[in-house]
């Protein structure tokens, strides 16, 4: 590795990834979607993890799975970051020492928001993204020689999220295409072409594909491919939306697809909330797409590749729940794409040729990175959420022995903290997001509320109207002994008052 300063200089940017991330890690509160993962891993079987809560869920089984053997192995709940920490290193190192890109990139990619913060320091599944994707990007080239290798990267990267299932996919159906009609195909049409480009994605032979569409595939590939169909299909079933699920739809509109285009790559500049802002900050953005495509798509085929990578992401963002959180996908799926296209057709891109681009590209990952440091400095002087902070005021008070009732999903994230449920009106743990749900812990919290000692909930509760009875009960009945805040930021952006923890202590209980 340190066979030349170019190496001792990615290895040093490595380093200070790992140490620094890991620092800010240490100093980072789970919130409600961590928690949740947790406790379904630690609290239900493999197998009711894949048949059952996936459908809940709406996500594959991989992110569960591998938290289930972490928490078999003896994992604290308290170094779950760890686990993304471990994967975000793994997918920096990929793209610091296995692809060739240019140094600057590779100097400052690795600090930008979503890899760096986003989908490291909080534990979700999406911090599976940028290693596997850059797995695929590696061995993309040898798709068709190791196809064992690259399907099961396309498998595993389907089984990380409903996002990554579609860009998988995508992937799936040009590797298809590719073998049936070779870029050769297209390149002899032309009057004029490279030695390279003739070379560079040629797999079937002209007199294989004479016959039925299985002579275009070798037998490696045949059973690849059928292998992945039947594990999509797999996926998709058991990830399918159960009917009973009840978790709130946040689709969007192709009509804000703009917007979200901006909040994921420039949200500094969106944030000035000006007429002005807002089309120039647009502008770049196309810009950069724009200039994706002239420095690395060299025919129709690639730009079509690019199209749809890119577009699946949004038009997956209108079919599927969507949260702010989940725009990191879109300059990934841009980065790897310009991976693939820059390895497949074997260009150089330097500065000196693509001044453009460059400018471009760097305007947005120094917007990143500035976010980068906006939420580790929160994340360092702020409670991200304020979960262990009510589960240690239980503990000190030794509420824990007492009858504790808690309304709302909020209140999910505090339960990792105790090895058993502490809640009367819950069966489980975790959050069933059943239909059901919500409506019978409210009547459970009816009740039980005469027996409980300890009410929590979290701000957006305390404002709902539907259960206002209750409300009028804690009232009368309890008086509030603590409110614990947290900043919670996506890019430096609060979220809103169902971060605020509150707790209400019976009034006889003194």
């Amino acid at each position: 590795m340190f066979k030349n300063k170019n190496n001792i200089l990615l290895s040093l940017i490595f380093t200070a990834f790992c140490v620094l991330s890991f620092l800010v890690g240490l100093t980072h509160e789970a919130w409600l979607d961590e928690a949740q993962s947790w406790l379904i891993a630690r609290d239900c079987s493999f197998y009711d993890i894949m048949f059952t809560r996936c459908s809940y869920e709406g996500t594959p089984f991989l992110w569960f799975y591998i938290l289930k053997i972490f928490i078999l192995l003896g994992w604290s709940y308290k170094y779950l970051f760890v686990i993304s920490w471990l994967f975000a290193c793994l997918g920096v190192f990929i793209l610091l020492f296995k692809t060739n890109i240019s140094n600057i990139f590779k100097i400052t990619i690795p600090f930008t928001f979503y890899i760096f913060y986003q989908y490291n320091i909080i534990a979700r599944p999406y911090c599976l993204f940028f290693p596997v994707l850059c797995l695929i990007a590696v061995f993309y080239n040898k798709r068709f020689e190791r196809p064992y290798l690259y399907c099961g990267l396309l498998v595993l990267l389907a089984s990380i999220h409903a996002y990554a299932f579609v860009i998988a996919f995508v992937l799936f159906c040009f590797y298809i295409y590719s073998a049936v009609i070779p870029e050769d195909d297209i390149l002899s049409s032309r009057t004029e072409h490279s030695e390279s480009e003739r070379s560079s994605v040629a797999r079937c032979h002209p007199e294989q594909r004479e016959g039925s569409l299985g002579c275009c595939f070798s037998a490696p590939q045949l059973i690849s491919i059928s292998a992945v169909f039947l594990c999509f299909a797999f996926i998709a079933l058991i990830s399918m939306k159960n009917p009973d699920c009840d978790y709130v739809q946040k689709n969007i509109f192709l009509s804000s697809i703009a917007e979200k285009l901006l909040t994921a790559l420039l949200r500094g500049y969106f944030n000035l909330n000006t007429f002005f802002a807002f089309f120039s900050a647009l502008f770049l953005t196309l810009s950069l797409y724009y200039l994706a495509v002239k420095t690395f798509c060299r025919n129709k085929r690639q730009l079509v590749f690019f199209a749809a990578l890119n577009l699946s992401v949004y038009i997956s963002m209108v079919l599927v729940n969507f949260y702010d959180w989940h725009l990191g996908i879109v300059p990934l799926t841009l980065l790897f794409s310009c991976l693939i296209l820059k390895s497949e057709n074997n260009i150089s891109v330097s500065f000196k040729t693509n001044k453009v681009f460059y400018i471009v590209c760097m305007v947005v990952v120094l917007t990143q990175i500035f976010f980068s440091v906006k939420n580790s400095y929160l994340e360092i002087h702020s409670e991200y959420d304020g979960a262990n902070t009510v589960a240690k005021y239980l503990k000190q008070n030794n509420f824990t022995e007492d009858g504790i009732a808690a309304l709302g999903c909020r209140a999910i994230a505090i339960q990792p903290y105790f090895k058993e449920n502490i809640y009367m009106n819950k069966d489980t743990t975790y959050y069933h997001w059943s239909k059901k749900g919500f409506l019978d812990e409210t009547e459970k919290t009816k009740k039980l509320i005469s027996k409980a000692k300890v009410f929590i909930t979290d701000g957006d509760m305390l404002k709902a109207v539907f259960f206002k009875d209750i409300l009028d009960y804690i009232y009368n009945n309890f008086y509030e002994d603590i409110t614990v805040d947290s900043y919670m930021c996506i890019k430096g952006v609060k979220f809103p008052s169902s971060t605020t923890y509150h707790v209400f202590i019976r009034e006889d209980n003194l």
